[in-house]
């Protein structure tokens, strides 16, 4: 009997049978080598099926064919899992390793692999996942075995470092990201608050920026910490209110019998450059019965509202100068300026219509019981206090400009004011451009009479949209001059 068998290949393989030598019938015994392998025969006593061994009788010719599987003997793959930078923890199957480590894996088996996405490096850096060296994306992840080896995968990291932009007294500040990617550029930006101008960058950190660009380029090479310098617009001693018991003293508190008739005096020390209107709220539980204004003063406003124009501060600058005095029935109480519930509190200097000259006043306020109740300063007035145009302020008036007053608030929100004057009689276009110099909006596009006017800008483009967060440009071309504000739109931010 002849057998042909092939374990590694797969093929088909006959087998001959003898009807000699006798016993007849003769008995033949068929081995295959595994058990997947399947038999398949033709002629009387032959056998189809996967049995194996397998006995069959022979009565006459019998053709059998064997079909053999290939066979493949599992191979074991050495796989390294690394890291850059080395050291961090990986995760193989759930067994916690350190990389450099290695596995040997059998060939397409699958594993569980696992590093961590953020590695702390101290309290102002730290590696943030990227990829590994293989293409996947994903810190964690399926990781099956390749049929040839050995190989190596990499998980790449990315070192950040920590952006800090401190809080300054005058202004605010559109930040880059907390943690950016080590060499990453990025833009800082300072707004000062009304009243303010900004200074310059203090920063400290390799790849920081000190000086007074605005904005700012910062390469993160290292840590960074930025700090914003804004300065009052004026340098003097700013527009300082008092309220006194004495008419020839600023500062002078004093105690009287209960229910006592007297008078209570506001002063005012200029600044260097004067000031020319004041608009504030009277607070405390003293109640006024009136007001009544020095020589030089006009008051279009009650006694517990102050509308007060003043000459032009009559005095040398910081010298003080009463303004007027209230008539009141003493019970006992306190008595203080206040921009609640107008929310204004301000001054103007001669230049009244140019915004950016507004000061913020410091107010010492007055208690019957000698006590100073009340020091307000910096009440950062909000919005451009609205004076009536009867008021005749003091001292010679600057002729108008053709210019941006002011936008305000900035940064916003919701809106933005566009406030602008005319020197005369122009045709008028106000525009809002994007840093690409692409324009957004436009505000006007009309003859305009000579004056003061305003504009509203809602955040959105011409297409009724809404813009996205970001620096703009306020264009104002009238007259053949043309002028630039820059304004900060915080979209999404209430």
């Amino acid at each position: 009997v002849a057998c042909a068998r092939n374990p590694w290949a797969s093929a088909t393989s006959t087998i001959h049978w003898d009807r000699t030598p006798p016993p007849w019938p003769p008995v033949a015994v068929m081995t295959m080598q595994t058990a997947r392998d399947v038999w398949s025969g033709t002629g009387i006593g032959s056998y189809t099926g996967t049995d194996n061994p397998k006995t069959i009788t022979l009565h006459d010719n019998v053709t059998q064919h064997a079909t053999f599987e290939r066979r493949v003997d599992a191979v074991e793959i050495e796989v390294s899992f690394l890291s850059d930078p080395a050291a961090l923890r990986v995760s193989l199957d759930g067994a916690e390793e350190r990389t450099p480590v290695s596995r040997s894996w059998f060939q397409l088996s699958i594993h569980d692999v696992e590093v961590d996405s953020l590695v702390a490096d101290g309290p102002s850096s730290r590696f943030r996942f990227d990829e590994w060296s293989d293409g996947a994306t994903v810190a964690h992840r399926a990781f099956q075995v390749p049929m040839f080896g050995p190989i190596s995968v990499t998980a790449r990291f990315i070192r950040e470092f920590t952006i800090e932009i401190a809080s300054s007294n005058g202004g605010t500040t559109v930040n880059p990201p907390q943690w950016a990617a080590e060499g990453s550029q990025h833009s800082i930006l300072a707004v000062p608050d009304f009243g303010f101008e900004f200074v310059g960058w203090a920063g400290t950190g390799a790849g920081s920026y000190s000086g007074p660009a605005n904005p700012a380029t910062i390469t993160a090479l290292g840590p960074i910490h930025e700090t914003p310098i804004f300065e009052a617009i004026f340098a003097g001693t700013g527009s300082n209110f008092s309220i006194s018991a004495s008419d020839t003293d600023p500062h002078v508190t004093s105690s009287a019998p209960t229910g006592t008739i007297r008078s209570l005096h506001l002063w005012l020390t200029c600044s260097d450059r004067g000031i020319s209107a004041f608009e504030a709220n009277v607070t405390g539980s003293l109640s006024p019965l009136g007001f009544s204004p020095a020589p030089g003063i006009l008051n279009v406003g009650t006694a517990d509202h102050l509308l007060l124009a003043v000459g032009g501060c009559p005095n040398a600058a910081e010298s003080p100068v009463r303004l007027g005095e209230w008539l009141l029935i003493d019970d006992g109480g306190t008595m203080c300026l206040s921009s609640e519930p107008s929310g204004v509190l301000g001054t103007v200097d001669c230049d009244v219509l140019n915004p950016s000259l507004w000061l913020d006043p410091r107010v010492e306020g007055f208690a019957s019981d000698g006590s100073a109740p009340c020091v307000v300063g910096n009440n950062g007035c909000e919005g451009t206090p609205v004076f009536p145009t009867s008021i005749a302020v003091g001292g010679p008036q600057p002729p108008l400009s053709t210019r941006i007053l002011a936008t305000r608030p900035n940064p916003f929100t919701r809106e933005c004011r566009v406030e602008y004057s005319l020197a005369r009689d122009w045709a008028v276009r106000l525009d809002i451009f994007d840093v690409s110099g692409r324009r957004v909006r436009s505000l006007a596009g009309r003859p305009v009479l000579a004056g003061v006017g305003a504009e509203i800008w809602d955040g959105r483009n011409d297409e009724g949209g809404r813009a996205p967060g970001g620096v703009y440009f306020v264009v104002l071309e009238a007259g053949g001059v043309r002028e630039t504000k820059k304004i900060v739109f915080l979209s999404g931010r209430d």
